[in-house]
């Protein structure tokens, strides 16, 4: 076959195309190389910086806050019983606040030896708030009838405590207890705006209301406040326990309190059940000056009622020394329960504004 030779003109057009083509097939080559360099040394960087950013030390967070009761006084000579608008406050040895946050039992009308070496045998981490005002119901309710009475209380106890040494003071959880007539002023404080932040109530021998005069009559309104703070118990939200003997208190314008306690048992829908057990006083210094050692004998329980942490209990007795008995047990009766309680972590809630 005869070999046909291209004019000169179409080889130099091919070798220009492919040239040309070449060309601009290496200049989008080099633009993507670009490109990715690009993307890959911003991700570079980006990495770099983000892992330069981890590694810059944490600021120096200074040293840790000193504890608020580091230099809070601590026993049980008379320094550490003070005024708080007429009455005493009381510091247990064993005190203990490192965040400031505390907890606080008011006690009306106690003998004071006995409450003191109670807290202290009991081991209870709480400052106690004491108020005496003497003999018969009526200087208690006749106070704290004004709810001002309490706020009062509430806010000198925390000045009080600053000036004993403990910083940043707040009141966590309050907790009330009353012997006999103390009843007055308990019953006063369940019934304002002050329930709802009682976390725990003990009225020992003293659940009483008034009767209506020349008559055997209960007042049954004064019965409301037990009634509203012993559903608070029943549905789990505190704790309200209530102790009697079966006194009578002759010549006195109140029922007594097995008669008080069935009416407010009645409301609740509760009923009695039988049950037996001693508690025993234990032996403490202050009791010695109430009665002789022989003559603290235990408390035979016959009834009780348990819905919730509402507690009644019901011991056998009609004469005066069954009545002391039950300041003198407060251990067994209303510290323990208390402590238990208090001392359980899921507890906490948190301070009291």
């Amino acid at each position: 076959m005869p070999i046909v030779q291209r004019p000169r003109w179409t080889t130099a057009l091919t070798t220009a195309w492919t040239a040309l083509l070449c060309g601009l097939l290496g200049l989008f080559a080099v633009a993507c190389d670009k490109a990715d360099a690009k993307e890959l040394t911003g991700g570079v960087t980006g990495s770099l910086v983000h892992q330069v950013k981890d590694a810059v030390p944490a600021a120096p967070q200074g040293p840790p806050a000193p504890l608020a009761d580091a230099d809070i006084n601590r026993g049980v000579k008379s320094r550490f019983r003070s005024t708080v608008s007429g009455h005493i406050l009381y510091v247990p040895k064993r005190f203990s606040a490192p965040d400031g946050a505390f907890d606080l039992l008011v006690a009306f009308h106690t003998h004071r030896p006995i409450l003191f070496e109670s807290i202290e045998k009991s081991g209870l981490n709480v400052v106690v708030a004491n108020v005496n005002l003497g003999a018969g119901a009526g200087n208690y309710e006749k106070v704290f009838s004004d709810p001002l009475a309490f706020d009062k209380l509430l806010q000198n106890v925390i000045p009080e405590l600053e000036e004993r040494g403990l910083e940043r003071p707040r009141i966590r959880r309050i907790g009330l207890l009353s012997w006999s007539a103390g009843f007055g002023a308990v019953r006063g404080v369940l019934g304002q705006k002050h329930m709802k932040r009682i976390d725990f109530a003990a009225v020992l021998d003293g659940l009483h209301v008034h009767v209506f005069p020349n008559s055997d009559e209960i007042v049954e309104a004064e019965v409301d406040a037990y009634e509203g703070f012993a559903r608070k118990a029943m549905a789990g939200d505190a704790a309200f326990i209530v102790t009697h003997n079966h006194i009578v208190p002759d010549g006195m314008p109140i029922a007594s309190v097995t008669r008080t306690s069935n009416l407010l048992l009645e409301r609740l829908g509760l009923e009695r059940r039988p049950t037996s057990g001693e508690v025993v006083p234990p032996h403490l210094t202050a009791n010695d000056g109430v009665y002789s050692r022989k003559r603290t004998f235990a408390l035979t329980a016959e009834t009780i009622v348990e819905s919730g942490g509402f507690v009644v209990r019901g011991y056998a007795g009609r004469e005066k020394e069954d009545h002391v008995c039950h300041l003198m047990g407060m251990i067994p009766l209303a510290l323990e329960p208390l402590k238990k309680r208090w001392e359980a972590p899921e507890s906490i809630s948190g301070a009291l504004p």
